[in-house]
């Protein structure tokens, strides 16, 4: 190739690149005012408050306005709306637009929050990389360790948070990932609350408008609470929580939750319980998907008992099932093992609340087992006559060590334990 040939296509090369930089900040410009358009309602409004528009950059403000009638229906009464400003920076290459989030603590609800410590700026940063070519999203948000006091000796001590999702320009498919190191919390008055590690990833779909989490694993190493003033403390260590969901590519869905608690302590003038090796396993299954994702649509807005009748017609129409393949815990040292399964059949009656009620009374179905250790009495003596009681008259069986167990069903409107008739 001849030298001509060479800067004439690196000419050529240096003018595609460049329209295709120009093509990426105007694409992505409009992508955001689409994306306000679109995206606010009733419940809260998005605008652009201020935007200057470089060659290749542009700095934009945004205002999150929460409606106060909305947060009132939800039991949470504000005085006024609630206003959030966030600063956006972003500049552009071929296809791809670099960002830059940060909320403005110099007005609205930032500065309230910021006003009411004596400390400064909390350190934070969201930065997004935006592919038109891949129509992906690479999100991460930092929060740096902070100390906040405000004007009455409260402290708290908030420690490093990250949290990612890599995904389509919507938001609404992807991976996500949340790690909140810690936070301590010290009232002057002597109550402390302390959490350490809280983590969490998975997957998340969308579909006809609904955004669900297909698979997730969420970690608590510990939370803690107490108060010497009135005697009164609590505390959750190890605590993981494993979801997931599936059939969205069918009429039905199913979904499964996982909880296993190494320790729950309770402790005040009344009340003294060790809880320890809790273990839960429940899954719901064959709900009507179209009729689930309705529900899910109009549950964030307040509704009403007609409304929620109405989107669950389906749910109700197709019926569903379960199983809780395992609940297991150990309360001061009296273990309780447990596991059953649950059937509500379909209904095809009318939509009306009494004719659900006496449907469910006549036809939902159980079947659950569950034992309990023989040391009952020694440690909850109180509930020991009630428990014997039940054992002499047959509702429940003893083992030759002590250990009470018993099945309760439910069917055709009769509940039965130890399968002798309760109703």
């Amino acid at each position: 190739m001849t030298k001509n040939g060479i800067i004439g296509l690196s000419a050529g090369a240096i003018i595609v690149l460049g329209g295709l930089t120009f093509y990426t900040h105007s694409a992505f410009s409009s992508q955001i005012e689409q994306a306000i358009a679109q995206n606010s309602n009733d419940k809260y409004t998005l605008s652009i408050e201020s935007k200057e528009d470089g060659l290749l950059s542009s700095k934009v403000q945004y205002k999150l306005t929460l409606d106060k009638n909305v947060a009132a229906q939800m039991g949470t009464s504000l005085p006024a709306d609630v206003e959030f400003y966030v600063n956006h920076d972003y500049s552009s290459l071929p296809l791809l637009v670099d960002s830059k989030f940060t909320l403005d603590f110099t007005q609205g609800a930032g500065k309230t929050f910021i006003d009411a410590f004596k400390s400064a700026n909390i350190e934070h940063s969201a930065t997004l990389r935006t592919n038109l070519l891949t129509q992906s999203n690479a999100l991460d948000i930092h929060v740096l360790p902070a100390v906040l006091e405000d004007h009455a000796q409260n402290v708290v001590t908030i420690g490093n948070l990250k949290a990612s999702f890599d995904g389509d320009l919507a938001f609404s498919k992807g991976d996500f990932a949340f790690a909140f190191s810690e936070m301590v919390a010290q009232m002057k008055q002597g109550a402390r609350f302390q959490m350490k590690s809280l983590t969490s990833a998975g997957k998340i779909d969308s579909q006809s408008g609904l955004t669900f989490t297909r698979n997730s694993v969420s970690a608590l190493e510990e939370a803690s609470f107490n108060n010497e003033a009135v005697l009164e403390s609590w505390s959750v260590n190890h605590l993981t929580a494993i979801s997931s969901s599936k059939g969205f590519d069918t009429d039905v869905i199913s979904g499964e939750t996982k909880l296993a608690v190494q320790s729950v302590k309770v402790k005040n003038t009344l009340l003294d319980y060790l809880v320890t090796d809790t273990e839960l396993d429940l899954m719901v299954q064959n709900l009507d998907k179209a009729s689930f994702i309705e529900l899910n649509r109009i549950s964030s807005s307040a509704p009403q008992l007609p409304e929620i009748l109405a989107s669950t017609e389906g749910i109700i129409n197709r019926g569903f099932d379960g199983k809780i393949t395992k609940l297991k815990t150990t309360v001061n040292d009296v273990a309780l093992d447990s596991s059953g399964t649950f059937e509500f059949p379909a209904y095809a009656g009318e939509m009306n609340q009494q004719m659900i009620m006496m449907h469910a009374l006549q036809k939902f179905s159980l079947d659950y087992t569950a034992n309990l250790s023989n040391n009952y009495a020694e440690v909850f003596p109180q509930y020991a006559p009630m428990i014997d009681g039940l054992t002499a008259q047959g509702f429940a069986a003893k083992d030759q060590d002590g250990n009470v167990s018993t099945t309760i069903k439910i069917k055709d409107m009769a509940i039965t334990a130890n399968d002798k008739r309760i109703r």
